[in-house]
């Protein structure tokens, strides 16, 4: 993560369960739409986008996508290696995938501590088939922060919808002002 007068590059990383949405996600927030069809996504996937909050601060996001099954495969925590921020996604309409999330939350934690988690429930278009409540979502997030060996701050819930665009912009752009007021806190506290 590289600042230069208010210019910063932040990692962030995607993960959660197969088919939960996370390509959408990313595709959505980079302005690229929806796409229909499932293109899984094998080991992972990056992309850059540039940002801007009261002509001050600027950079580039990016943003790595893991694959469903990363924290199965030998090493693929390395992908993690630098990020700076973790969105956990989970789909609505299926239980099991946010019922995954600890174990995502503590296979993140090997490479990355003290930065913000972001708990997101993704394809909310889809309100009839909805599986999980919000006080489902609040019960896992006390599990990952009772777990003594995943150190996320803050742990934050939103709910989005690739297909709509609902709340993912702002799932995001909350996301980068956490971690860039984070940075200007340590500097300051540096210059102490």
């Amino acid at each position: 993560m590289d600042n230069t007068r208010g210019h910063y590059q932040l990692k962030l990383a995607l993960i959660g369960s197969d088919g939960v949405g996370k390509t959408s996600i990313r595709r959505r927030y980079l302005g690229l739409g929806f796409k229909t069809s499932h293109i899984k996504t094998l080991g992972s996937d990056f992309s850059v986008k540039t940002f801007e909050f009261d002509n001050i601060y600027a950079g580039k996001a990016i943003i790595w996508d893991l694959a469903g099954e990363a924290f199965r495969i030998p090493k693929a925590e390395i992908y993690l290696k630098g990020a700076v921020g973790i969105l956990a996604i989970y789909d609505v309409t299926n239980r099991k995938s946010l019922e995954t999330l600890p174990t995502w939350a503590e296979w993140a934690s090997q490479e990355v501590r003290d930065t913000p988690f972001y708990i997101i429930g993704n394809k909310i278009d889809l309100e009839e088939n909805r599986e999980v409540q919000s006080e489902d979502v609040d019960t896992i997030i006390d599990q990952i922060d009772m777990n003594e060996s995943v150190h996320f701050h803050p742990i934050k819930k939103y709910e989005t919808s690739a297909r709509t665009g609902e709340g993912i912009n702002s799932a995001f752009e909350d996301m980068l002002r956490t971690v860039i007021e984070r940075l200007l806190k340590e500097e300051t506290n540096q210059l102490q």
